[in-house]
């Protein structure tokens, strides 16, 4: 449908990062993710993640020579910034407390120090769009989902789904529970969305497919 091509676009275009996830169907699910990737690439440019945030056994590992795929959405770290002009600092220690709390000892410094010139961020991918494929829930991702709460809160969704209880949680949701399975619900957006796979999009598929 044009109107759902539209509505994606509204979504990818604007998107810096990308990622896409495959819920549990094995290689089906990851057929249809990285099929989805080879799309948005050859279209838009950019380049998803692929993610499959269980065990890789499950599917066929013929997909990794296609594209990578992740188990996670990439490793965050904290970043803290002092500003220290006008002090004497002279050594900076760490050390561990209760196994628990890791503590920096910077001085020496004024009395009247303020905090306001400690800062700190998070550094890593931050994704703003996610799009799921095969999830009825965001808790069928299990546990991933769990430790990356706050990436989906920050991030617009896309559900893309063949189940009959897909909750329709997604920003836009792409719902067909008549697909047969997951690859030939892109397969036949591929065709609304007037786009001819290219070769790893069509190998993809092909895998995805046969099962």
């Amino acid at each position: 449908m044009r109107q759902d091509k539209d509505h994606i676009n509204s979504l990818i275009d604007p998107a810096k990062n990308i990622a896409i996830i495959s819920a549990r169907h094995g290689t089906d699910g990851v057929a249809a993710a990285i099929a989805l990737a080879e799309y948005i690439n050859d279209k838009y440019g950019k380049n998803p993640t692929v993610i499959y945030p269980f065990d890789q056994v499950e599917f066929n590992n013929e997909l990794l020579m296609i594209r990578n795929v992740n188990s996670d959405l990439g490793t965050v770290s904290l970043k803290i910034a002092l500003d220290y002009s006008g002090t004497n600092i002279e050594s900076v220690d760490y050390h561990k407390e209760d196994e628990s709390k890791l503590i920096l000892e910077i001085g020496p410094v004024e009395r009247d120090f303020s905090m306001d010139r400690v800062k700190y961020e998070l550094n890593g991918t931050s994704y703003d769009l996610i799009i799921t494929i095969g999830a009825p829930n965001l808790a069928s991702l299990g546990d991933f989902y769990l430790k990356s709460k706050s990436a989906f809160d920050k991030a617009d969704i896309i559900n893309i789904d063949n189940a009959v209880n897909n909750e329709n949680f997604g920003k836009i949701n792409i719902v067909n529970p008549i697909a047969l399975n997951l690859s030939t619900l892109i397969l036949t957006k591929f065709g609304e969305w007037e786009y001819t796979p290219g070769k790893l999009a069509a190998k993809s598929l092909l895998i995805g497919l046969d099962g």
